[in-house]
């Protein structure tokens, strides 16, 4: 491990050459600092660990009741209830969630990172944007050698040592795709996301191997990456099934592509289970409200909150110990769309 020599906020100004009012208002988070000027002063408060004498003082008393919570979309339904999962036992603990919200941008999400080590914390949280990110990883070195826990939810970084709640994506993207190709599909396609993402990377090594195990030629034109937004989920839908041999069978990565392809399908005048079948991953709960039947690669996403809360505050009670990484196991649950009449 690196020696640092610790530095006072005048220090920092000094290297920085910026006044320490100018330091102040970057470590806050405030709006009137210049972007170039906010980027030096950060990147010395990162070379040198830096931690503002507040949150110090927080940190040797043990007094901080605040966990920071970094995910990268809440608008989407699976993180929102992993964060009823971290917030059901925060409450039941006494401590506050802090949220943060990158939308899956790995710039803002540094930015997050950067300012969250003036922010009073007693552990931190986070979902990051990508999976292959050196500087997300480094700086979340710093805070665990300042004593403030981390822990990684759902995604992992490339190279880390952090604790981790994950799902075995691979398995359940395997048992997807093996389900469709037992119901007598060879043309499957799938919407797959973005690659960087830790646990589409995963799903796309399910998917490959199920093909691979029962003989089915891979065919690139099958696989589409894109971004994870609805919108755009939507577009590659349309550009997959309007090729001149479209697949007979999708299978989507994650539920706001399974929102996008479910509307295309039922405009174009689809009958999902009998034109075409369809698996998704992670539970939409409008679906049952609409009475729209999609089998799905189920997980615990609040289960997932819960484990990751108990592990940050067992590693608060107990010191930075050796590296833990808790695996959950997935489901897969049919309805009946998985199934394909005109085969």
């Amino acid at each position: 491990m690196k020696t640092v020599t610790k530095l006072t906020i005048t220090q920092i100004a000094q290297k920085a050459k910026v006044s320490v009012a100018t330091v102040s208002r970057v470590i806050n988070d405030a709006a009137c600092v210049k972007p170039e000027t906010r980027e030096r002063v950060l990147k010395i408060i990162e070379e040198y660990d830096y931690v503002p004498n507040s949150s110090a003082q927080s940190l040797s008393k043990s007094s901080s009741q605040n966990i920071g919570v970094i995910l990268p979309d809440l608008e989407n339904p699976f993180f929102q209830r992993v964060l009823r999962g971290v917030t059901r036992v925060a409450d039941e603990k006494g401590y506050n969630i802090l949220i943060y919200n990158t939308d899956e941008q790995v710039e803002k999400e540094h930015r997050i990172l950067r300012s969250a080590k003036g922010a009073d914390l007693a552990g931190l949280m986070i979902s990051p944007v990508i999976y292959q990110d050196y500087e997300a990883n480094e700086i979340l070195k710093t805070f665990e050698r300042n004593n403030i826990p981390v822990v990684l939810v759902d995604r992992s970084i490339e190279g880390s040592d952090f604790n981790q709640v994950l799902v075995d994506n691979e398995k359940g993207a395997y048992d997807a795709v093996s389900s469709l190709i037992k119901a007598g599909h060879e043309k499957i396609g799938f919407l797959k996301g973005d690659s960087n993402v830790y646990p589409i990377r995963e799903r796309e090594h399910g998917y490959l191997r199920a093909l691979d195990e029962s003989g089915i030629a891979f065919r690139k034109e099958y696989v589409i990456s894109c971004d994870q937004k609805y919108d755009i989920a939507y577009r590659n839908m349309k550009n997959l099934m309007e090729q001149p041999d479209p697949p007979t069978a999708i299978f989507t990565s994650n539920n706001m592509m399974t929102l996008a392809c479910v509307r295309y399908l039922l405009q174009k005048g689809f009958r999902i289970g009998e034109d075409i079948s369809l698996i998704g991953f992670d539970e939409i709960e409008m679906f049952e409200l609409l009475n729209i039947r999609i089998s799905t690669v189920t997980r615990s996403e609040e289960e997932m909150g819960e484990a990751a809360m108990e592990m940050i505050l067992r590693r608060m009670k107990d010191g930075i110990k050796e590296h833990e990484c808790l695996m959950l196991s997935t489901s897969l649950v049919l309805r009946g769309s998985e199934m394909c009449r005109s085969l």
